[in-house]
């Protein structure tokens, strides 16, 4: 078996979207040297995408939260459905301040817009670790309301009635 450089990661462990395919947004080659992203600023460096300030002479490019952002093509999207009037803003709020805290520490993981209409309420994120951390967050806040059924690229919530919930 032919090993790689260290630089650079083989395409089997590019994270899978579907059976037949791989995810275009993963980096399937790590880039060499100090990246900085044209838009957000983060900076790639020993192999990780980070907040810091970019060395003079850095190559720039899109992050992969960027390039998803731009193409409006989330990794993982959270449908809340049938919550009730008096729980959305709290709801909405607590998806708001964990996105942020997970943005802070991780520049790929980002909130991309959350959809609040009269039945649900959806929200796009750029990562699947700030879906699981968001479905975690949800359930344990509002213990045993939701009814969850998990997704490769969509996770579903529904609250349950009030007759079902005691």
């Amino acid at each position: 078996m032919r090993k790689l450089p260290s630089n650079r990661i083989s395409s089997q462990k590019a994270r899978r979207v579907d059976a037949g395919g791989l995810d275009a947004y993963a980096d399937l080659h790590k880039p060499s040297g100090v990246v900085v992203c044209k838009t957000c600023r983060a900076v790639h460096e020993r192999g990780k995408w980070r907040w810091s300030d970019a060395p003079d002479g850095a190559e720039s490019a899109l992050c992969p939260a960027c390039h998803r952002i731009e193409d409006r093509a989330p990794a993982h999207v959270i449908r809340l459905d049938d919550v009730p009037e008096e729980q959305r803003t709290e709801l909405v709020a607590m998806i708001h301040h964990t996105a942020d805290e997970e943005a802070r520490q991780h520049p790929i993981e980002r909130l991309m817009w959350v959809t609040d209409t009269k039945s649900r309420i959806e929200v796009a994120l750029t990562g699947v670790h700030l879906a699981r951390r968001l479905r975690a967050a949800i359930t344990r806040s509002w213990r045993q309301r939701f009814v969850s059924k998990l997704g490769v690229d969509t996770t579903v919530m529904r609250w349950k009635d009030a007759e079902a919930a005691s």
